[in-house]
Parts: C-alpha cells; sequence; structure tokens
C-alpha cells in the first residue's frame, strides 16, 4: 500500500495531507518555537522569577484542568464517526507494547537490572510527551485536526502503557495484608484520572450528540489553548536542578529507543492495521517521536529511583531538539516513496 504526502504550500495554514513532506529545515524551523518556550521557562525558574513550586501549581494546572478541558472539548465537538479508529488504537498500542518489550529486553541484557529500575526504563522508551510536546508540534502542523489524534493516543498510555509499567514495577513487592494487587490499584488510578474522566464524558457528548451552549464552547476553547504554551513552559521549568548524567548504559537504550525506536514501531503498527489518513499518522508520529513525558521522574520517585529518571528524561528531551524533526523527516520521506 503506498501512503503518499504531497509538498506543503502554507506553513499558516497546515494542511494534514501534506505536513511532513518539507524540507529539513522547514521541519527544524517550525520546531524551534517548541525549545524556545521550553528554553523560556528554563531561564526564568533559572532566574528566580519563579520558584520550583510555581512551576508545579502550572504543571497541576496543565494535568488537572486545561489538558482535561482541551480533550474533552475535542472529543465532545467532533463528530461521532471521528471516534471510531479502532485500527489507531491498536496501532499505536502494539508499536508502543513493541517499543516497550525492546527497551525491557535491551536494558535486561546490557544492565542485568529488574524490578522498578526496568519497568521505568521500559516506560520511558515507549511513553513520549504527547501533551506537552508532541501536541504543540502537531497542532503547528495539522491544525486542530491533531486533537483527535491526542485524545485517542492519550487513551493507549494513561490506559495501556502506564499501568503496565507500574503494575511491573510493583511485581514482587511485598504487600500489607488486605492491600489491594497493584493492577487493581492501577486501575481505580486510571479510573480517577481527569484526562480519562474527559475523554468518557467527550465520548458521551459526541455520541449523544449534544451541543455544548456557545459561552461553555469558547470557554473550553479558551482553556485548550493554554496547554501547548504553558506546558512547554513548565518543562523548562521543572528540568532545572537535575542533569543529564546518569547510568550510561541505561541511557544508551532509552535515549535512541524513545526518539527512534518508537516512532517507527508506531508507523509501521499504523500501517499494519490500515491507518493511512495522514490527519492520524502524522500527530502519531508527532506523539511517539517525543522526549519521555514530564512527570516521568515524579512518578518513578515512589521507587527510589528519580533521579535516575530525571538524568534519562532530560536527555531525551535535549536530544528530540535535533532528532524530532529528522525523524519526522526521515519517515515522511520513506512513506512518500514509490
Amino acid at each position: 500500500m503506498r501512503y503518499c504526502l504531497p509538498p506543503q504550500a502554507h506553513r499558516d495554514r497546515p494542511d494534514p495531507l501534506n505536513a511532513l513532506s518539507t524540507t529539513l529545515p522547514a521541519l527544524y524551523a517550525t520546531i524551534a518555537p517548541i525549545f524556545f518556550v521550553v528554553a523560556a521557562g528554563f531561564a526564568v525558574r533559572k532566574g528566580g522569577v519563579l520558584t520550583a513550586d510555581g512551576f508545579r501549581t502550572l504543571a497541576a494546572y496543565v494535568a488537572t484542568v486545561a489538558a482535561p478541558a482541551m480533550v474533552f472539548h475535542a472529543i465532545a465537538t467532533s463528530a461521532p464517526g471521528a471516534l471510531g479508529q479502532p485500527g489507531y488504537l491498536a496501532g499505536y498500542t502494539l508499536g508502543s507494547m513493541g517499543a516497550f518489550v525492546l527497551c525491557y529486553a535491551g536494558l535486561r541484557w546490557a544492565t542485568h537490572t529488574r524490578g522498578p529500575v526496568l519497568a521505568f526504563g521500559a516506560l520511558g522508551g515507549s511513553f513520549g510527551n504527547s501533551l506537552m510536546v508532541g501536541y504543540p508540534l502537531a497542532v503547528l502542523l495539522y491544525g486542530e485536526a491533531a486533537s483527535i489524534a491526542l485524545a485517542l493516543t492519550l487513551l493507549v498510555e494513561v490506559a495501556v502503557v502506564l499501568p503496565m509499567a507500574l503494575t511491573l514495577a510493583d511485581v514482587g513487592r511485598p504487600r500489607a495484608p488486605g492491600e489491594r494487587h497493584p493492577a487493581a490499584v492501577n486501575a481505580l488510578a486510571i479510573a480517577r484520572n481527569p484526562l480519562f474522566g474527559a475523554m468518557v464524558l467527550g465520548a458521551l457528548v459526541a455520541w449523544g450528540e449534544l451541543r455544548l451552549p456557545q459561552p461553555v464552547d469558547d470557554g473550553l476553547a479558551l482553556l485548550a489553548r493554554t496547554v501547548a504554551p504553558v506546558g512547554l513552559f513548565v518543562i523548562g521549568g521543572l528540568i532545572v536542578g537535575y542533569t543529564a548524567a546518569g547510568d550510561g548504559r541505561r541511557q544508551a537504550i532509552v535515549v535512541p529507543g524513545k526518539l527512534l525506536v518508537h516512532p517507527v514501531a508506531v508507523c509501521l503498527a499504523l500501517l499494519a492495521f490500515g491507518v493511512t489518513d495522514p490527519a492520524l499518522i502524522g500527530p502519531a508520529l508527532c506523539f511517539a517521536a517525543s522526549p519521555i513525558f514530564g512527570a516521568y521522574a515524579a512518578i518513578s520517585q515512589r521507587y527510589g529511583i528519580a533521579r535516575e529518571s530525571a538524568a534519562v528524561m532530560i536527555a531525551t528531551t535535549v536530544c528530540a531538539a535535533a532528532t524530532l524533526p529528522l525523524v519526522l523527516w526521515l519517515i515522511g520521506a520513506a512513506l512518500t516513496t514509490p
């Protein structure tokens, strides 16, 4: 099956049919504003204008208010048929699981580690910063068409990839009498996640063909527009104080696994499930090629490996400035080859 993306015409009016078939310098120019905002957050935190607590508050705003509002609005205002993408869900799940397993096996062979270190290493190689890095880039390339793909991707990441990694990390940990199994605990955490609730409510509104009142619709749209700039700004502020120096063997597996293997695996899996719509596969590549998600180090803190996790997270964030446009350009070139 040939998948063709014709040349890009207007950068200010993203066309979902042609965003990847552009020159490599143009893709670097497109991604530059994203890392400029990240650098601005870093500079503001480093200069003492905002404290770590201030950035954590902004991060909480994105995670619990703006992002759920954006996901709900994107789903609720879409056509019901836009949500029926079993091929996308299956393909992104398979691609992410493939990257997870490869990272897991590579780390087991290279570092001989077990438990949380191994589970979080594999998680780092298969869970991208779709919300705060991938989505802003996808919007620049594809416009609001990226919102549905983001909602579907978050469903895979929140409901499949993260619970699996956390369950693996908890396997073998002694449990107190009456304590729930880790799988049950993680399933309950998913149900309580604001993003998951926003997806469910948005789907009910869309499938019920309900129309949001205009003030509500406009208000949600305003909140949704804050996700990208505030999220990127937060990333820059939160990485202050951490260093990319860490276990070289772990980084040698996880960094290329996240930035190279994951997008390639997702692309191949989507194509295998017949997903050839550029409005879906293009944003999916932006999400999969993005660095490790921002809460990675914070979540790993309960296992005592926050500093090691932060090191690999920063390494992928720094390297993504160079690899993200290159990976998108190479995959786009491969897909347009007759």
